[in-house]
């Protein structure tokens, strides 16, 4: 059995798939590990880049676009290993990164997942681990509360206040892993054991909230989800993603699945917040027709992956 095997779904970013494959092949030398590229039925030759140049790798090929959470659910039943890394054609995996996931994990059972540190092109630290969505952060970001404060009083108050100070300085300052309530399915290391236990990722979801939600489910079932800040990745975000239109819209659906499975209690709440963002960031955008959802095949052409 494989120690590890690295999971990347594409959808036409041929030329950031170029790029991660490149890098990805130097960071697997000496693992015993597997690589497996989901193709959703790109149209721009990624699929003969990974026949052409990586002859190595394993190459899946969907007649549709399956969305993110199906086309990874595909890979990890199509792969036998100890250990699984979902990983996005624009994130890039620093020097030391998959030995330092892989040493947290060896070193608890309980771990069922763990997330580097990310950073953005210019170097900077992102926000790398995450509490649970609440009705409050729903809201703020629906109203866009970010979009009337000044940054610097923002940043300030996101130092200090409750939780969202707490998650500020485990982001920013945490130099030892630190138990959260989820990371990003752009780069993640998985039990597989502990996946087969809790299930698959909810392939309800399309685009957005379902590393959320597989994370909550984890901590659920009673494993631990942790974020690993001396493992480090650098994601491009927005890379491989359609446009900001179409991407609120995708997250609209996918948190009113969300919470409708989580939260069903405040649904209707949620469910108002969730078409205010969507409409919101529509209307920023200087598009219409945002509170008619679309059918899943309709946004297929401007999914990527997780963005």
């Amino acid at each position: 059995m494989p120690e590890l095997a690295v999971i990347i779904v594409n959808y036409n970013t041929r030329d950031l798939l170029r790029t991660c494959l490149t890098q990805l092949m130097r960071r697997v030398s000496g693992w015993d590990a597997h690589t497996v590229v989901v193709d959703n039925a790109s149209s721009d030759g990624s699929v003969d880049l990974v026949r052409r140049d990586f002859p190595e790798v394993s190459l899946l090929v969907n007649s549709e676009n399956l969305g993110f959470a199906r086309a990874n659910n595909r890979a990890v039943e199509a792969t036998d290993s100890r250990y699984v890394l979902l990983l996005n054609t624009d994130a890039f995996l620093h020097r030391g990164a998959l030995d330092e996931l892989r040493r947290v994990l060896d070193g608890d059972d309980r771990i069922a997942v763990a997330g580097p540190r990310m950073y953005d092109a210019g170097g900077a630290p992102l926000a790398s681990a995450h509490s649970l969505e609440s009705l409050s952060r729903c809201a703020a970001t629906a109203i866009g509360i970010h979009q009337f404060l000044p940054k610097a009083l923002m940043q300030r108050a996101a130092r200090v206040v409750g939780r969202a100070g707490m998650l500020h300085r485990v982001n920013y300052e945490a130099s030892t892993v630190t138990d959260v309530d989820w990371v990003s399915g752009a780069c993640m290391m998985v039990r597989r054991s502990a996946a087969a236990d809790v299930g698959s990722l909810d392939d309800r979801f399309f685009m957005y909230m379902e590393d959320e939600d597989w994370c909550r489910r984890f901590g659920e079932a009673g494993y631990r989800v942790v974020y690993v800040p001396t493992a480090g990745v650098t994601h491009h975000i927005g890379k491989s993603s359609a446009s900001s239109s179409t991407m609120a819209k995708l997250y609209r659906d996918s948190r009113l699945i969300y919470h409708k499975k989580h939260n069903a209690r405040h649904y209707l709440i949620y469910w108002m917040l969730s078409h205010l963002y969507a409409a919101r960031q529509c209307a920023h955008s200087g598009l219409s027709g945002l509170l008619t959802r679309r059918s899943r095949s309709a946004v297929c052409s401007a999914y990527s992956q997780e963005g």
